[in-house]
């Protein structure tokens, strides 16, 4: 049997890193992690009531921010 799952939401995974580090032109940012609105949408395989595969991809915007700029969606 095949399950297939669809969805929205906003903020942050659950344990998302939020902060990061941006090297350009030979200088190194820290930069913070701004989430989108997510969308996601995967699909489940059973065998027998066992899980046999289990896929899922999320699509979301990000902006990067630092101290001196941000890098829009």
């Amino acid at each position: 049997m095949r399950l297939k799952r669809e969805g929205e939401g906003d903020g942050a995974y659950v344990d998302g890193v939020m902060q990061t580090r941006l090297q350009r032109a030979g200088k190194t940012y820290d930069v913070a992690i701004e989430p989108g609105r997510s969308h996601w949408y995967g699909y489940t395989m059973f065998r027998r009531g066992i899980v046999t595969s289990d896929e899922l991809m999320v699509e979301r915007p990000v902006v990067l921010v630092s101290a001196n700029s941000s890098v829009p969606r």
